[in-house]
């Protein structure tokens, strides 16, 4: 996208057609506006001495802009032609139709419309009004105007070898305004990256110290689990049923070997597992009820997690222990866990998250622990159909009961 800027100074002393340029091109009077484009935007900018400079550089490092500038004088080119792309025009042809030439980079209209023509006519003039007045001081002129003539010729000497003087000071000045202007830039595009690198750093300082905060709760966190009880945890990296493997394990452990288990599922306040919960679940949120630990063999916990399952373990007579961990970030939750398996929705998410085959179980058949969650009439056809990974846990279980 192209934009022009037009201070009010020039265009209260040009005749500027703002109507006719409006349709050419988006305008604004100040650099100030150029704040709202987008990025990578061309700016032509008609420059006088109330444009700042640096705030250019600025926008043009923070945006990236690409500036071409016009100016109407030769002291302005040739201070800000090192620093922007830069073309000499009279400020007086300012129409639509020099800036479709400027922003189609017609270089044959520019060049028409150029000062430099007008520039190396008054330069001749000059030159020729000085040897008409030399030509006075010479011979047969009288004395009066030969004197005036002398006069004249030695201030123009004195003016010109001030002006050298000046043009030479006024180059130095010039370089090292441009120099400013330089490190200015390379300044701000420094800055830049400083704020990027400290944004940056603050971020990962943060999430670092979040990291270390996170690990010493989970470590406060960890339960010992007493000799006589068994534990399975299932930590759940997105799965979307496992209610019926779950039951499936309750019921085999139950009823086939008579274990007093317990399945205990850990979500999140706002996660979605806690509004897939099946009705026979307990929800425990804020205070616990011994008696209702004590009832119940399906308990969800929202909240607090250490105290539900320290009040569990030590009041009733459960000797196995089913966990299923549905938080965002899973973790270890006891000191002396029996068994521990992650569940998976796929393979990808499995190796995503570089966890170990042998400790995974997945929907997909291309996984060593395959379980199959296909509907089925009832939960006796599940179990059948997930025989082989259900003995597996089962098995492990009641081996290190042994």
């Amino acid at each position: 996208m192209t934009y022009l800027v037009l201070s009010p100074k020039i265009s209260s002393t040009y005749p500027v057609h703002h109507q006719s340029l409006g349709r050419a091109i988006p305008t604004f009077s100040s650099l100030k506006s150029l704040e709202v484009v987008e990025e990578n935007s061309e700016i032509i900018v008609f420059y006088d001495e109330m444009l700042n400079v640096q705030k250019m550089l600025d926008l043009e490092a923070l945006l990236n802009l690409s500036y071409h500038v016009i100016v109407n004088n030769s002291d302005d080119l040739e201070m800000l032609s090192p620093i922007f792309k830069t073309t000499l025009l009279d400020y007086s042809q300012i129409d639509a139709q020099l800036i479709r030439a400027i922003q189609l980079n017609d270089k044959n209209a520019i060049a028409s419309m150029e000062r430099s023509s007008t520039d190396k006519k008054s330069v001749a003039f000059r030159q020729s009004y000085l040897q008409e007045v030399q030509r006075m001081a010479g011979p047969g002129s009288t004395d009066a105007v030969n004197e005036l003539a002398t006069k004249f010729l030695n201030l123009w000497s004195t003016h010109s070898h001030l002006g050298q003087l000046h043009s030479a000071l006024s180059a130095k000045d010039k370089e090292n305004t441009i120099a400013l202007f330089h490190l200015r830039r390379s300044l701000a595009s420094i800055k830049k990256e400083m704020v990027d690198f400290l944004q940056t750093f603050v971020g990962l300082q943060n999430k670092y110290r979040s990291s270390i905060a996170s690990s010493i709760a989970r470590e406060n966190l960890k339960i010992h689990l007493p000799q006589h009880i068994t534990s399975l945890v299932l930590k759940n990296y997105g799965m979307p049923n496992t209610f019926d493997f779950v039951q499936t394990l309750y019921d085999t452990l139950t009823v086939s070997y008579d274990r007093h288990t317990k399945v205990v599922y850990i979500v999140d306040p706002n996660g979605i597992d806690i509004n897939l919960l099946p009705d026979y679940y307990l929800t425990i949120d804020s205070k616990v009820q011994t008696a209702d630990l004590m009832d119940y063999d399906y308990i969800a916990l929202v909240s607090d997690v250490k105290v539900p399952l320290e009040l569990l373990l030590s009041t009733s007579q459960v000797n196995t222990l089913i966990v299923i961990d549905a938080r965002k970030e899973p973790d270890r939750l006891f000191l002396g866990e029996t068994l521990s398996l992650n569940l998976v929705p796929d393979v990808h998410t499995m190796t995503k998250l570089l966890l170990p085959e042998e400790q995974t179980i997945s929907p997909t058949s291309k996984t060593k622990y395959y379980l199959d969650e296909d509907a089925v009439d009832n939960i006796n056809q599940f179990g059948k159909r997930n025989s082989r990974i259900v003995g597996f846990v089962v098995n492990t279980l009641l081996d290190h009961q042994l």
